[in-house]
């Protein structure tokens, strides 16, 4: 889970605290964390009734929402399951292209981007993804490096102005947001941090502390409050040292400077690079086994579901899988359309991809349909205090969607 939270979206944050005000951004972060915990909660008491109900093991989301919600819910998951995939692999592209041509200015925006789509497309055709989910492992050490080279090299290039003019820029900003269009665009990358709810299903099925009641939900909350604070003490720090108009990528606000911010630069690139065709399969496994194989996908959503779940690092993807390249004409067509579409998002703004993606398909999967399944399913059955905060939680959700979705229509 720290893996999954600690990623590309977080040099995001201050882009977002800036939008969010002084005291809304820390508020919605820590909101966020602890509305997940809720639903997190709730996921795992669904996963747990499912089971029983139905004499199985290892219940998916998908399982869930079908036996809760009926055929809809389940196609319901899928379609967000793909618009999650896609939506992240975008954004990966974005950072990528951005922090390439902030390394090498002569080259425009597209080209970078063209360049990394091109890297990429060959690895979404490999059969066995074993070595690419090894060298993402280095994920959250790329991105703790990032994080305090970004504010080093921010810290160095300040450092003969006084503290006080440092800190003007902060006493100038507004406690909360300026309008609600701000609040739907800042907690966008909030969102896409926290709400990892997506990928839980099969976390929990493996995770050890599953079999003691609540030892999960535990272990979760050190996770989501470790995560917190290291990005919430980033985004404010960050916000000191380059002000509110930090752009949505703080990283690339560190002018060119010495080797080893290049080097870092390079590692969080190359550890995006590996991590999109991983995250990539999720989405495309699910379009390929409606297209290709109809007969056999009734029988096989489970297994569907498992691979829609899976980010880099907290799986094997691909082991035992056979070597080489996909020589099937008409999947190596899709994946190449499927990438082409990621390589279309990642037109937009990186923030602007993460505020759709995090605020409407993440929130949709964390704060709409846990609670809404765990008050038809459990509601019965509920205490007050229980029933108050899914009540709570599912409004809460049902707003930011409409909020993200609104703020990124409007600014497209």
């Amino acid at each position: 889970m720290l893996k999954a939270i600690m990623g590309a979206g977080g040099f995001a944050l201050p882009w977002a605290f800036a939008r969010l005000g002084l005291v809304g951004g820390g508020v919605a972060l820590f909101s966020s964390a602890a509305l997940g915990l809720i639903s997190i909660r709730e996921l795992a008491a669904l996963k747990r009734q499912t089971e029983i109900q139905q004499n199985m093991v290892g219940a998916t989301y998908v399982d869930v929402a079908r036996v809760v919600l009926g055929e809809a819910g389940a196609v319901a998951v899928y379609g967000l399951s793909i618009m999650c995939s896609v939506g992240v692999t975008s954004a990966y592209l974005a950072f990528v292209a951005s922090t390439l041509q902030s390394l090498f200015p002569g080259r425009s925006y597209s080209h970078c981007l063209l360049s990394a789509a091109g890297f990429v497309l060959p690895t979404t055709w490999l059969r066995d993804f074993a070595m690419l989910s090894k060298l993402s492992q280095s994920g959250t050490f790329a991105v703790l490096l990032g994080y305090l080279v970004t504010i080093q090299s921010g810290s160095y290039a300040q450092a003969n102005e006084p503290l006080a003019t440092r800190l003007q820029g902060l006493h100038s900003m507004s406690l909360g947001p300026d309008s609600w269009q701000d609040l739907a665009q800042g907690f966008g990358p909030v969102a896409f941090l926290f709400c990892i709810h997506f990928l839980l299903f099969p976390v929990m099925t493996s995770a050890r502390s599953s079999a003691t009641p609540g030892k999960f939900v535990q272990l979760a909350a050190v996770a989501f409050l470790s995560a917190g604070m290291v990005n919430a003490m980033f985004a404010y720090t960050c916000l000191a040292l380059f002000g509110s108009r930090v752009s949505s990528i703080v990283l690339n606000d560190v002018g060119q400077g010495t080797l080893y911010l290049v080097a870092t630069k390079l590692l969080l690139c190359a550890d995006l690079l590996c991590s999109y065709p991983l995250v990539f399969a999720a989405g495309r496994e699910i379009v390929e086994r409606s297209l290709f194989e109809p007969q056999t996908y009734p029988s096989s959503q489970k297994e569907a579901l498992k691979d829609s779940h899976k980010l880099p690092g907290l799986t094997n993807m691909g082991r035992g899988g056979e070597a080489g390249l996909l020589v099937e004409p008409k999947r190596c067509g899709l994946r190449l359309l499927l990438v082409a579409a990621t390589v279309i998002v990642a037109q937009l703004d990186f923030a602007a991809i993460l505020s759709l993606v995090g605020g409407v398909a993440q929130v949709c999967l964390a704060f709409v349909l846990p609670p809404l399944m765990a008050l038809r399913l459990l509601g019965s059955i509920m205490g007050r205090w229980r029933l108050a905060a899914n009540l709570f939680l599912l409004k809460t959700g049902v707003a930011a969607v409409s909020f993200s979705l609104f703020a990124g229509l409007s600014s497209n």
